[in-house]
């Protein structure tokens, strides 16, 4: 067992290129998406593209809002301005991008592993301090998950049932951990918000979990989205601190 996982792009094309190489240099082929492969970014279609060659597609919520105006309520304003240039983007393209995004799944469940992008049940919610996860904890026991994958917050990092603290080591030996259960944020590829502007993704193998980070081409990419009168400037600016 090896694979990627990989989370918030946010059309970030020369972030996730970026890691895309550094899975090839890895040798590393099956790719698992958390979500938010749109928003925020100036290259949408070109993040799409490349994410349908994935193993599997979270739903996140800037991927929902695009078909689902009732979670517009949950974006702030900047949000909403990203979203909304989105899917204007997308409009303009002979290829139904809509329709490929409302076939991602809101959550999977496979062996001993849960997928999702908020926690076990919305993609809205943050797990960013251990006091949140506690309904996540219970529902993972309930269902025999011992590893929960998520997004959502940018943070690279993971959460040790019964004990507090978000952890940040760079490698996780499951072997440690056979009695416990896992909540783990490979951190986002597109705009990182942990202090460190360089794209973060995990991989996962039979024994362990490593974090991993890499350069990309920042002022490029903000650049294209400060030409885009319709996305906030904002967006560039997080690139470039990182938060």
């Amino acid at each position: 067992m090896k694979f990627a996982v990989l989370s918030d792009i946010h059309s970030n094309i020369e972030a996730l290129e970026a890691v895309l190489e550094d899975l090839d240099k890895k040798n590393v082929k099956a790719i698992i998406s958390l979500g938010d492969v749109v928003g925020y970014g100036a290259n949408p279609v070109e993040c799409l593209e490349i994410s349908e060659k994935f193993k599997l597609n979270i739903l996140g919520n800037h991927d929902e809002g695009l078909f689902n105006p009732d979670t517009m309520d949950y974006f702030n304003q900047n949000a909403q301005k990203s979203v909304l240039w989105t899917l204007e983007r997308l409009k303009k393209e002979k290829k139904d991008y809509l329709s490929a995004i409302k076939a991602f799944q809101r959550k999977k469940i496979t062996k001993f592993m849960l997928f999702s992008h908020g926690d076990f049940k919305s993609n809205h919610q943050y797990l960013t301090h251990y006091y949140q996860t506690e309904d996540t904890f219970n529902y993972l026991r309930a269902h025999g998950v011992k590893i929960c994958f998520i997004g959502h917050t940018h943070r690279q990092g993971y959460f040790v049932e019964k004990e507090k603290g978000f952890f940040t080591n760079e490698e996780i030996n499951l072997k440690l951990y056979k009695n416990k259960v896992l909540i783990v944020n490979p951190g986002s590829v597109g705009q990182p918000r942990d202090e460190n502007t360089q794209s973060a993704y995990l991989i996962v193998n039979d024994d362990s979990l490593t974090f991993h980070r890499v350069k990309y081409d920042i002022k490029l990419t903000a650049s294209k989205i400060l030409a885009e009168k319709g996305l906030p400037d904002i967006n560039a600016l997080r690139l470039v601190n990182g938060n």
